[in-house]
C-alpha cells in the first residue's frame, strides 16, 4: 500500500484481525475445591463509527 492512499478502517481489520478489540467472557468450575477455566471466548468488539466509516 502506497503512503499516499489512506486505508479504510474495514481494510486495516481484515489485514490485521488480531488487533481488534475484544471483550473477553470466562466461565469458572470449581474442581476439588480449586477455581478453573472451563470455558473461555474473546467476542471482536467494534464500534458503530468504524462500521459507518468503513
Amino acid at each position: 500500500m502506497s503512503t499516499s492512499s489512506a486505508a479504510t478502517p474495514t481494510v486495516l481489520i481484515a489485514a490485521h484481525p488480531e488487533s481488534v478489540p475484544g471483550s473477553p467472557t470466562y466461565v469458572l468450575a470449581k474442581d476439588d475445591g480449586v477455581w478453573r477455566i472451563a470455558a473461555a471466548q474473546n467476542t471482536s468488539v467494534i464500534d458503530a463509527e468504524t462500521l459507518a466509516a468503513g
